[in-house]
């Protein structure tokens, strides 16, 4: 969070350059500092990340505020005069605004586009403030904005020629608006429109000191050819870093796998290949994203719990390759505990202590789940399912135990059909480790 990053007092600093805060009169601001108020102040966090101020700012600071990342990273104060002249000439009242250096041009510039994303984005909530004159292009940057309830709602932007700002609300913060904030995106479009006639074509000056990067949307990372091959469709997209802070490694995050397609779970060494394909997934990242291991709450047996899944899910796998209750009891001996019913199934009690319940708990999963790498692998195609198919096709399975004489020791053996499930999950540079999970070589 940039408040951590940055600090509070940062913060002030910059709203200070940006004529938000007077650091020499504080009673001349809206800004509530701890000296002026020690219960009710703006040094929080739901005041710099949420825009959650005590009086909040008048719509002259904020659009003189947005003035400055149009002037380049200069603050110019707002003025309603240059200067007074009696009938003669002679000179009464000259007023010149006060300038200062907020941001460098670099800084400027990177927020103008994201600004302007926010207009001629597709998805972008302040395209109503788009500068529409027919035959000529003048770019638009603008940020909306609504307070609880529908208290308020904002828009402020500007183009190379003015920056403007439009407030709809009430005194009485408890009378609430039955519009949203495209309503003010609507009227800022209409007077900018309004008074950019008979001006030339504009666009924002891209500043010297900054470059244009293919980037994934995933991982922030330098764009590869998987990430345009996403699910969804390509994630790449062009984005302008200031020189020497663009991204330097690729993008590791979107991987090739192979999944079943009875199950869309990473294909086991049983899918046979007409049942699987190929798709561009996103690897699972760390809590909270990881949706198999991530418990609701994080205690001191979090760790241990993270581990025992992971041994459950290898030893599920163990049982539907064929391994034979003495041998998972051998083989993980003093970590797991079984039970095996009348017809010779496998029934996993316990993993170090931890019960099938707790094994199973409650994930959280992100709302893009469904184009991540799956957690677990296929166990609808079994040791069993592949034999079978192979015997009911005709086919030899050579030196392959059958299963039905319970003497299956998990080895799939050599057979030249075509239904011999293969032994690469996922493609080099990613494959399973031995816990059933993805990792990297």
């Amino acid at each position: 969070m940039i408040f951590n990053q940055l600090g509070a007092d940062t913060l002030v600093e910059y709203m200070a350059k940006m004529g938000m805060v007077d650091l020499e009169n504080p009673s001349n601001d809206t800004f509530v500092t701890p000296e002026e108020n020690r219960k009710v102040n703006d040094m929080i966090p739901a005041a710099f990340a949420l825009g959650a101020f005590s009086k909040g700012f008048s719509p002259l600071v904020m659009t003189a505020a947005y003035g400055t990342i149009a002037n380049d990273g200069v603050y110019v104060e707002p003025i309603c005069y240059t200067k007074v002249e009696d009938s003669k000439g002679k000179l009464i009242l000259e007023k010149t605004p006060k300038k200062q250096v907020a941001v460098t041009p670099e800084v400027a510039f990177i927020l103008k586009d994201i600004l302007r994303s926010s207009v001629v984005s597709s998805d972008g909530l302040a395209g109503p403030a788009a500068i529409k004159i027919k035959d000529v292009n003048i770019e638009m940057a603008a940020k909306t904005g609504t307070t609880q309830d529908n208290g308020d709602f904002w828009c402020i932007g500007f183009s190379p020629y003015y920056v403007g700002g439009v407030w709809v609300g009430n005194d009485n913060p408890t009378t609430k608006l039955s519009e949203t904030s495209s309503a003010t995106a609507r009227l800022l479009g209409a007077f900018m429109t309004a008074i950019h006639q008979g001006l030339e074509p504009a666009k924002f000056d891209i500043s010297n000191n900054v470059t244009k990067v293919q980037i994934c949307k995933q991982s922030g990372k330098l764009a590869t050819e998987l990430c345009a091959l996403d699910v969804r469709g390509s994630q790449v997209r062009e984005e302008y870093f200031i020189k020497g802070t663009e991204p330097k490694e690729s993008c590791e995050s979107h991987v090739k796998v192979t999944i079943c397609k009875d199950t869309l779970l990473l294909r086991s060494q049983f899918c046979p290949d007409k049942d699987v394909m190929e798709r561009v997934l996103v690897m699972n990242g760390e809590a909270p994203f990881d949706a198999d291991l991530y418990p609701d709450v994080k205690d001191e047996n979090y760790q241990a719990l993270l581990e025992s899944v992971k041994l459950y899910k290898q030893i599920k796998l163990d049982i539907a390759a064929g391994m034979v209750p003495e041998q998972i009891k051998a083989l993980y001996a003093g970590s797991v505990t079984i039970n095996v019913t009348n017809s010779n199934t496998i029934e996993i009690l316990t993993v170090n202590g931890f019960t099938l319940e707790q094994l199973n708990f409650k994930r959280m999963l992100p709302e893009d789940y469904e184009y991540r790498v799956p957690s677990d692998v296929c166990t609808f195609h079994t040791y069993e399912k592949w034999y079978k198919d192979i015997i009911n096709n005709g086919g030899n399975p050579g030196n392959v135990p059958n299963p039905e004489n319970g003497n299956n020791d998990g080895n799939s053996g050599n057979t030249d059909d075509s239904n011999n499930p293969g032994d690469s999950i996922i493609e080099s540079p990613d494959k399973p480790d031995d816990s059933g999970l993805i990792t990297n070589d």
